[in-house]
């Protein structure tokens, strides 16, 4: 039973883990607020030859298509004086992996969090059934926490470097890894979306991103803690008595 607590333990770790980067990544990638002021800075919307409302509109349609709420990307706007769609197919043909690539890992990092919450469920059985020290499993499951959280570490802190070091090239390895095709590669002088998402907005992005949750799991990690410790003290003074 010890070393099913103890695996489990892991499993909940993993689930706090994605919950937090998972929330992360959706709260900024779909923060209509951070579009608008890093337009405003990067002066987006002349820089393109379009109305602020239209650049707007437009990336409105490519949060909704990625959530999705629609099933194209197609949007008419005025571009430097010409009524035309802003995306053009090969665009389009991106967009599809990129809301394939996001809904897939959105389904994994539900399933990924739905396996903490039935592993926490089942560590509760051990205790309540089976008379588990409840003092034991919280010392499993702080080894648990402390695994994941090493391991964390070390992978989000290469990617960081590597990120901070290069981020060009650290975009352009992600973009290999995960595309099997070379749509992700857009001409500026061409393609509006570029032109929109440049290498400054996704580093500020990913900046955010990461600082959310560090934040969310640290804290996360302290609410999990305490409530594991005083259960266990409740336990402790239950079974003096």
């Amino acid at each position: 039973m010890e070393r099913s607590s103890r695996i489990l333990s892991v499993f909940v770790a993993l689930g706090l883990l994605t919950a937090c980067l998972f929330g992360s990544i959706r709260y900024h990638a779909f923060n209509f607020n951070y579009y608008k002021s890093e337009y405003a800075k990067l002066n987006t919307a002349e820089n393109i030859g379009m109305s602020e409302e239209g650049l707007l509109a437009a990336t409105q349609t490519l949060l909704d298509y990625l959530n999705d709420q629609r099933q194209d990307i197609s949007c008419v706007q005025n571009v430097k004086g010409i009524e035309r769609e802003v995306f053009d197919q090969r665009e389009s043909d991106h967009m599809i992996d990129v809301k394939n690539l996001y809904l897939n890992a959105r389904m994994i990092c539900l399933a990924i969090i739905l396996l903490g919450v039935i592993s926490l469920v089942i560590q509760a059985v051990f205790v309540k059934v089976k008379g588990y020290d409840v003092k034991a499993l919280f010392v499993d499951l702080r080894l648990g926490f402390r695994q994941v959280i090493l391991a964390f570490i070390i992978v989000v802190g290469f990617l960081l470097l590597s990120a901070l070091i290069d981020f060009n090239a650290f975009w352009i390895s992600f973009h290999q890894l995960f595309f099997r095709n070379d749509l992700w590669l857009l001409d500026p002088s061409v393609s509006i979306m570029i032109n929109m998402f440049p290498e400054e907005f996704f580093f500020g992005m990913v900046v955010r991103i990461m600082l959310t949750f560090i934040v969310t799991f640290v804290g996360g990690c302290l609410v999990f803690s305490q409530i594991f410790k005083r259960t266990a003290e409740k336990f402790s003074i239950e079974n003096q008595h």
